[in-house]
């Protein structure tokens, strides 16, 4: 099987979780489209187990934002494609990957304007970025979003209808079920 780095660039990402931090969800960070690539590398590479372990990972994740995915996704690879990785509860700044003094400047600066930037623009709704980033992926994948007090993705159960959050349901999103 190929790297993660490999996986992401093949998907038209960044291969560095510091360049999506601070960001949260967002739909054009990581979305569908990323997700089916990257499923698809996973089958022909590594067969149905690595990609049942990703579908997983993309499950168990806190949040879709671009960076929590990509530090499930390399902990996924340093397990050899199999199994659960350890959560990430929540994105954090993992630092810099780089000791070139301009990248790190660069970093930094996009940084300071990702947070000088969030109380600009129409205000977002987390859960329902979260939803577009990977709802439709899961719920086309045998997930089913659970509304109860834990709330979260899980597999679904034998003839179980897949739900999507209550926070999201409004939301007109593209779905595999026409909802």
């Amino acid at each position: 099987m190929k790297d993660a780095a490999s996986y992401l660039h093949e998907a038209g990402m960044s291969a560095r979780p510091e360049y999506y931090s601070g960001r949260g969800p967002q739909p054009g960070d990581l979305g569908v489209r990323q997700l089916d690539k990257i499923l698809g590398y996973m089958k022909r590479d590594g067969g149905d187990e690595a990609a049942e372990a990703f579908v997983a990972m993309v499950a168990g994740i806190k949040s879709a934002a671009a960076t929590t995915f990509m530090l499930g996704l390399y902990a996924l690879e340093s397990q050899g494609w199999k199994g659960e990785p350890p959560r990430i509860k929540r994105e954090f700044d993992i630092g810099h990957s780089t000791s070139d003094p301009e990248q790190v400047r660069a970093n930094a600066e996009a940084t300071i304007c990702a947070v000088l930037g969030r109380g600009l623009g129409p205000e977002r709704d987390p859960a329902a970025d979260d939803f577009a980033c990977r709802g439709a992926f899961l719920l086309a994948n045998g997930y089913t979003f659970d509304n109860g007090k834990r709330g979260g993705w899980r597999k679904l159960k034998d003839g179980e209808r897949p739900t999507r959050p209550r926070v999201a349901s409004k939301h007109n999103y593209d779905s595999p079920y026409g909802e």
